[in-house]
């Protein structure tokens, strides 16, 4: 099951995740950026809760680097939304844009996941305006390359 993370989800969906012997996995949208809000809190519910962390989200609206979270939770992660986002101190703050145009670290998100072997998957999340002449299709083709890029010059 995923859902929108919260703490009153997480309290209702932790019980049913033991029974059914289930994973709950939970996305952030703009949730981090309240200063009330804790994904330590959410998980510690059980630990059939997960996250499927969207890093775009989190450095888009935080401006922190979504690998000291990573790095912390990682166990706790089955999935990252991966886009490039402005951080919001950017003269366009929080605005999607095409890989590599943007602020999020993704090349280093990546790299950290695969320099830890972390069983955790990555996604690309194309939401960012499709360029006029091009499509969704190709939109995704160059996000691939460029997280293979990543991929491929690790440090």
């Amino acid at each position: 099951i995923t859902m929108e993370i919260s703490e009153d989800a997480a309290k209702r969906m932790a019980p049913f995740a033991e029974k059914h012997k289930l994973y709950v996995i939970f996305h952030n949208h703009g949730q981090p950026a309240d200063p009330n809000f804790s994904f330590d809190k959410v998980l510690a519910y059980g630990p059939r809760l997960m996250l499927n962390f969207d890093a775009g989200h989190y450095f888009g609206y935080t401006g922190q680097n979504p690998n000291v979270l990573i790095e912390r939770l990682h166990d706790r992660i089955a999935s990252v939304h991966i886009k490039d986002k402005t951080g919001p101190q950017a003269s366009d703050p929080n605005k999607n844009k095409e890989f590599g145009k943007g602020e999020t670290p993704v090349k280093e998100i990546l790299q950290l996941i695969k320099k830890n072997k972390w069983p955790i998957t990555c996604d690309i999340e194309l939401e960012y305006p499709v360029p006029e002449g091009s499509d969704a299709v190709r939109e995704v083709i160059q996000c691939v390359q460029y997280c293979r890029s990543a991929l491929l010059n690790l440090k």
